[in-house]
């Protein structure tokens, strides 16, 4: 069971190599963006647990008999898959490209040269793209459909999150993230502290590492 976090202040950061168990406290105590649960960090804690079992690696024979028993792999010739590359594991950066997409895209140019601006409000309706799938991306995050938006990168919005909700101080100005984010989203999060005078001229002394 997790203990429930103090709430004290302090501005001392666990150091980077600290368990996790033990971060906890100052976490809660100084992670300056609103809405900080402890549901995230029993995420977290779950997932390196998971990372330190290593499972004995599959034979051949045996990965063949579970891709055959999988429900979704009907799903695999959907996609394109590059020259020579027999398993694509790169989905979080850039996944493999929907056979289609092509058409798709080519319709929206279609009605982009038909319509030009007004393809904003007829058509397609661009405008209204990120309510088409308001439902489906409140299901996969379990919140209500006035919750959820569609909307520009994740390293776009989350410059967007920290310029509306980060408000550092002297006390609480840490900001924990996953140990090996993307890059850009790094960034995002240092240079958001170094802009209000915490963490050092680039703002890394200002993360928690998890």
């Amino acid at each position: 069971k997790m203990p429930a976090f103090p709430t004290t202040t302090s501005s001392t950061a666990a150091p980077a190599s600290t368990p996790l168990s033990s971060a906890r406290g100052a976490f809660a105590s100084t992670v300056g963006v609103a809405g900080a649960s402890w549901l995230v960090l029993r995420a977290l804690k779950r997932r390196r647990d998971r990372q330190r079992m290593r499972p004995s690696p599959l034979g051949l024979e045996e990965a063949r008999a579970l891709d055959a028993a999988d429900s979704l792999r009907h799903l695999r010739a959907d996609f394109s898959f590059p020259e020579g590359c027999a398993a694509y594991l790169c989905g979080n950066s850039l996944g493999l490209m929907p056979k289609a997409v092509t058409n798709l895209i080519g319709e929206e140019l279609q009605h982009w040269g038909r319509l030009g601006k007004r393809g904003h409000f007829s058509g397609s309706e661009w405008l209204t793209y990120h309510k088409r799938v308001r439902a489906s991306l409140a299901a996969l995050v379990g919140a209500r459909e006035l919750e959820v938006v569609a909307m520009n990168a994740l390293s776009v919005n989350l410059h967007l999150l920290l310029a509306s909700f980060y408000r550092p101080t002297a006390g609480r100005f840490k900001i924990a993230i996953e140990r090996g984010a993307f890059v850009s989203d790094r960034y995002a999060v240092c240079s958001h502290a170094a802009v209000r005078g915490y963490g050092g001229r680039d703002g890394t002394g200002a993360v928690i590492d998890l």
